[in-house]
Order: C-alpha cells, then sequence, then structure tokens
C-alpha cells in the first residue's frame, strides 16, 4: 500500500513538471519609446519651409536644442532687478534719433529685466558730461546711450581734460548702425558732389565744429579739394536739415534714414555716402570713396575717420557686479529680439542691427590705445588744435 502511494505521488509531479513546461510561452514586450518631443518654435524673424509632397519617408522630427538651466548668477541678478527703477541716460537732446530709440526700447529692454526703465536726458559736450555725471554709480541701475565718438577721443587727446575714464565703463552693446550721407538742399545749385569743387562759398550746417559731423564733411573737403566752411550751433539734425531746406546753408550731414522723406519729396538732394559699400536704401549715391582725389594718404584718412563710427551705442557705469552686467547682456539681446520692437525700427526706418558688448568694448578701447600719428590726423579732422 505505501508503495502505491508513492509511485502515485511521483507520478503526479512528473505531470505538474510537464504541464508547466508546455504553457504558453509570454510575448516579448517592445522597448519603451521616448515621449514625441515638439518641433522647435519659428524663429521671430524667419519664417518656416511650405511643406512639401514627397514620396521619400518623412524625417525624424528635429529636436530643439536644450538650453541650460538657468545659472545662479541668472537667478542673482533677476532677483535683484525685480521690480528695480533703473535710470536710462541719453546724452543728446529729446526728439532725436537716440532718444527717440531708447524710448522705444525701454519698455521692452525693462519687461525683460523684471524693471521699470525711466527715460532722463543729460545733453551737453557731446556726452561728455553724461559720463562725468554717471561716472560714480557701479549698482548697475544706470544705463546711458550716447554716440561715443567725442568723449573718447577727447579722452585719447587729452586724458587730464576730462574727469572720467571710459576704459573703466562697461559696454552692453549697439542696438543699430546707420549709414551716414552728406546732402545739399534743392536751391543749392549743387545736384553732384563734384559740383562743389566749382562752386565758391559752399556752406553747411552742423552742431559744434569738433563733431563726427565736422569730420565727414571735412572728408568731403579733403577729396575735393575744396574748402567747405562749417556753420555752427545747429541743435540736431532735424535743425540742420531744415537749415538746407530754406536755404540758410547749402548743405547737412544726416544720417541716411533721418533724411529719407525729404530726399523722396525732392526738398534736399544726397550728394555722397559716408560709408566704404554703397547704401542699399540709396543704391546710385556714390560713396566717399568713389569721387575726387583717392590718393592712399586720403584713403587712410577716410578709413581713420570711419572707423569712429559706432550708431547707437549701450551701456553702463563702471564697478558693476559681474552677474548684473551679464544680465543686462542677455536682457538686452533678448528686447531686440522682440518682433513688436522689430516691426517698430523697420517703420522708424533703422531696422535693428545688433553688435555685442564685446565688440563694442573694443572699438572704445581700440581708440583710446592709437597711435599718436593716428590722433594727429582726427585732431585735423575734427579742427583740434
Amino acid at each position: 500500500m505505501r508503495r502505491r502511494f508513492y509511485s502515485f505521488s511521483a507520478i503526479i509531479l512528473v505531470l505538474l513538471v510537464l504541464l508547466s513546461g508546455c504553457g504558453q510561452q509570454a510575448t516579448p514586450q517592445p522597448a519603451p519609446q521616448p515621449a514625441p518631443t515638439m518641433a522647435p518654435p519659428v524663429s521671430a524673424t524667419t519664417a518656416a519651409p511650405a511643406p512639401t509632397r514627397t514620396s521619400a519617408p518623412a524625417p525624424a522630427p528635429v529636436r530643439p536644442t536644450a538650453q541650460p538651466a538657468p545659472t545662479q548668477a541668472v537667478n542673482t541678478a533677476a532677483a535683484f532687478y525685480k521690480g528695480k527703477t533703473i535710470e536710462y541716460t541719453v546724452g543728446h537732446s529729446p526728439g532725436g534719433g537716440q532718444d527717440s530709440w531708447a524710448r522705444m526700447l525701454t519698455p521692452f529692454w525693462g519687461k525683460h529685466l523684471g524693471a521699470n526703465m525711466v527715460v532722463r536726458n543729460i545733453s551737453g559736450a557731446s556726452g561728455k558730461v553724461l559720463f562725468t555725471q554717471i561716472r560714480n554709480r557701479n549698482d548697475g541701475l544706470t544705463v546711458w546711450q550716447v554716440i561715443t565718438r567725442s568723449p573718447v577721443l577727447e579722452q585719447a587727446f587729452d586724458p587730464s581734460s576730462v574727469r572720467y575714464d571710459l576704459s573703466k565703463f562697461n559696454y552692453i552693446g549697439v542696438i543699430t548702425v546707420q549709414p551716414q550721407i552728406l546732402v545739399v538742399g534743392k536751391g543749392s545749385g549743387i545736384t553732384k558732389a563734384e559740383d562743389i569743387a566749382n562752386m565758391g562759398r559752399v556752406k553747411f550746417a552742423l552742431d559744434t565744429p569738433n563733431s563726427g559731423k565736422a569730420m565727414r564733411i571735412r572728408c568731403l573737403s579733403l577729396v575735393l579739394g575744396k574748402e567747405i566752411e562749417l556753420i555752427t550751433g545747429y541743435a540736431g539734425t532735424s535743425n540742420e536739415l531744415l537749415a538746407a531746406v530754406r536755404g540758410e546753408v547749402d548743405g547737412a550731414p544726416p544720417p541716411a534714414a533721418a533724411a529719407m522723406a525729404l530726399i523722396e519729396s525732392g526738398d534736399i538732394i544726397p550728394i555722397v555716402a559716408l560709408e566704404k559699400k554703397r547704401i542699399p536704401s540709396l543704391p546710385d549715391l556714390p560713396t566717399i570713396y568713389e569721387i575726387g582725389n583717392q590718393s592712399p594718404e586720403n584713403v587712410a584718412i577716410i578709413n581713420l575717420a570711419l572707423s569712429t563710427e559706432n550708431g547707437r551705442p549701450v551701456g553702463t557705469t563702471p564697478g558693476v557686479p559681474k552677474d548684473r552686467l551679464d544680465f543686462l547682456k542677455k536682457t538686452f539681446k533678448e528686447a531686440l529680439q522682440e518682433p513688436e520692437l522689430i516691426k517698430m525700427a523697420e517703420k522708424f526706418g533703422e531696422p535693428i542691427n545688433y553688435t555685442s558688448g564685446e565688440e563694442l568694448e573694443k572699438f572704445v578701447k581700440d581708440l583710446l590705445l592709437m597711435s599718436e600719428d593716428k590722433k594727429a590726423a582726427l585732431k585735423s579732422l575734427l579742427g583740434v588744435e
């Protein structure tokens, strides 16, 4: 009886093993697939390509480049600026191009900073008054916008005559660089630059005798071999152009954008572009390199004069902590990419043409460190003793 029990148990055990081996095999599961990614957003300035029909397999979606997480320095700077008021100082009178740009830019830049930006005009001595007043601020709550040529050259020519040191200021970037031209009134009797060489007294309106505008007029005088009289004291480009339209003077030295309406109306005539290449908006206008006496000496002087042009530069004061300076640069660049501001700039006639703060700083320091020969040539162009 016991032997039968053991035999029966063994048979049951063998049957259980066979049944478990003959069970249905598990179906392998597919490897987990990554979650689908969204295509990168279309740039504010670049249209997305239209879809095309093709028999080829659709390409895999392009994954957006991973953006680095904000650093602690960025977070710290953002926290500092949140809710603060920043004084945006402009070294020129209200109503001009620099002032207009400041008032267009500040709402967008303030949004990216998380701060309120207030424009304040500190005009006088072509920017030297502004730099003197703000030179000791170092908290990052003051930014400036001013044509830096005159203050830089003043320091380069005679450091003891200024109370600021532009090598210690901080540079955020350039909004745009505008082509410079010379124009004449329609009643001047001048239709092209070469006409000036055969005329008697020729007068151009400008602000001060030592400005960049004066430098541009002297470049024209140099290549034509003809003295052009500088009538100074006009406050800003609009007044200089109005003087040419009225016939008080023969011509004026405006940025191209500021003169386009009067050129289109026929009240003024462009005669030369102070640029190395022709201007797209005025393709038939010759450059300063295409007229008159182009001796190697004259070309070298013109090159030097044009090297002092830097458009609409923006910076801040000395001693600003690095995290705040980096945040100002970052948000400045972001603000210039705002679609609404881009449209406003194009309507204003000055499309955005960003230059970095590092390039602007190099521009300033190169002028401060130029050779004595270059200083002498620039002094002659500027009429500086």
